[in-house]
């Protein structure tokens, strides 16, 4: 699932998605993404960085995570306020930051050429990649650290891009680490 897609700027590998308007029905969307419900989910999201309430998107994360259902979403973030939050919570994974000037992108007029002739644009800002997941996704669908790294590591050689990779632990770590500290609680 994609949360804060647009009909002409999202992935379509992803068969659902949500944008941030209601008005984009039509188009496939499932509607608004603060509408549903993303309990349950394993999302991927690129939350507007400028015109979002960040109180609402806490909230929403907050609520959605307080539930029994596995649920994990990635957030793809410009350095700012809402990273500098997210970092603050014990629910959120730090997996990778991307200097200014490095993140690929597609360029917009893209969208309206064959998928060979995208144009690659390097993001302006930092961009960070953060986990925010419930202690029953841990558990149930636990993230393979090492696969994951090495995964991120040929994506960006692929690319050409420097990740300053941050290890997830292990299965067996995380849940040492929820009956250490009682995290997820």
């Amino acid at each position: 699932m994609e949360l804060f897609a647009d009909a002409l700027h999202r992935n379509n590998r992803f068969t659902r998605w949500a944008s941030g308007r209601e008005d984009e029905i039509m188009f496939g969307s499932l509607g608004n993404a603060f509408d549903i419900s993303w309990k349950g989910m394993m999302a991927l999201a690129y939350p507007p960085q400028l015109a979002l309430d960040f109180d609402k998107f806490a909230d929403k994360l907050r609520t959605e995570l307080g539930n029994s259902l596995p649920t994990r979403i990635v957030l793809v973030l410009e350095e700012g306020k809402l990273l500098d939050e997210m970092r603050k919570w014990d629910k959120a994974s730090v997996l990778c930051t991307f200097p200014a000037d490095s993140f690929p992108t597609i360029s917009p007029s893209s969208f309206r050429q064959p998928y060979i002739e995208h144009k690659t644009l390097r993001q302006d800002a930092a961009i960070t990649v953060v986990i925010v997941q419930n202690r029953e996704a841990i558990i149930r669908y636990p993230v393979d650290g090492k696969a994951l790294e090495t995964a991120l590591g040929r994506w960006s050689r692929k690319r050409h891009v420097g990740c300053n990779n941050k290890l997830i632990p292990s299965p067996r770590q995380g849940m040492d680490l929820i009956r250490i500290y009682g995290w997820w609680q």
